[in-house]
């Protein structure tokens, strides 16, 4: 794609401005700018920037509270749960998938986060400790439980070495399967794409929704399907206490029906610096 053809593309998408420095670029730095810009997904761009505008306006949509179940009532109920979640494991049904895409930069840690070393005594990473929750549940409900690791662009290889100098943590790297988070360009609040340095397009992970595209473009649901999984457990790596393939969560998931079940912690007070659903 020759400039001229370049220009009228991004011009249907009123963002030719990304080749403002276009003259003072290199052979190579062209080549570069131009494969970055064939790789958008324009119709997936502007839909993401014409939502998030409709968003941010007056919507009428109504937004309800989804069913709860309280700490009062799981003390009634988490026996029968656990047994119900237990019957769903021993099917061998149920898969972990992780979400492992952060750098350690804001722990001071250079390198994956997963890698971090975690444990007090011991110093086992994140991976570690992950692994080893995932093989304790498959050898005690003797089965296999897949583990689908979406990783992304700036860790992708990093994760990959370092399971396989760790031999996958017995868990057989047969039944680990790692995929990558797609890249979206950023944008500012009038919608326009942002150089990240002149021949570099901005780009940043496509967010948790992003995971789903993942699934698909891997082939990650095709190997779901084939190994017959039904339903999974998703997890985030920095998750450290988390009781991964918890039997009486999976119990209150598959009693109530569910497509999604969460479990979060209640805030102190408003102000807290937590997360929110």
């Amino acid at each position: 794609m020759n400039f001229h053809q370049l220009n009228e593309f991004l011009k249907r998408h009123d963002q030719q401005h990304v080749l403002h420095f276009l003259d003072e670029l290199d052979a190579t730095q062209r080549e570069a700018l131009t494969a970055q810009i064939q790789k958008i997904d324009f119709a997936l761009l502007n839909r993401l920037i014409k939502n998030a505008n409709k968003e941010n306006g007056e919507s009428s949509r109504q937004m309800l509270p989804a069913p709860v179940i309280s700490l009062e009532e799981q003390q009634q109920l988490d026996k029968a749960m656990r047994l119900k979640g237990e019957d769903l494991l021993r099917k061998g049904i149920l898969a972990a998938f992780l979400v492992a895409g952060g750098q350690g930069s804001r722990l001071g840690f250079d390198g994956p986060k997963g890698i971090l070393p975690i444990t007090p005594i011991r110093k086992k990473t994140l991976f570690q400790l992950h692994a080893e929750k995932i093989l304790a549940s498959a050898q005690y409900y003797k089965v296999c439980i897949p583990w689908y690791i979406m990783t992304s662009e700036a860790n992708h290889v990093q994760t990959v070495n370092y399971f396989e100098e760790n031999s996958y943590f017995g868990l057989g790297k047969e039944n680990i399967m790692f995929f990558k988070q797609e890249m979206l360009p950023a944008v500012d609040l009038n919608g326009k794409l942002i150089l990240e340095e002149k021949h570099k397009l901005f780009m940043s992970p496509n967010g948790h929704g992003g995971s789903l595209k993942a699934i698909w473009d891997s082939g990650a649901l095709t190997d779901m399907k084939q190994r017959g999984i039904e339903y999974l457990f998703y997890f985030q790596v920095d998750n450290v206490l988390l009781n991964i393939c918890e039997p009486e969560f999976i119990g209150y998931h598959v009693a109530n029906q569910a497509q999604m079940s969460s479990k979060v912690v209640r805030k102190a007070y408003p102000e807290e610096k937590m997360g929110v659903m």
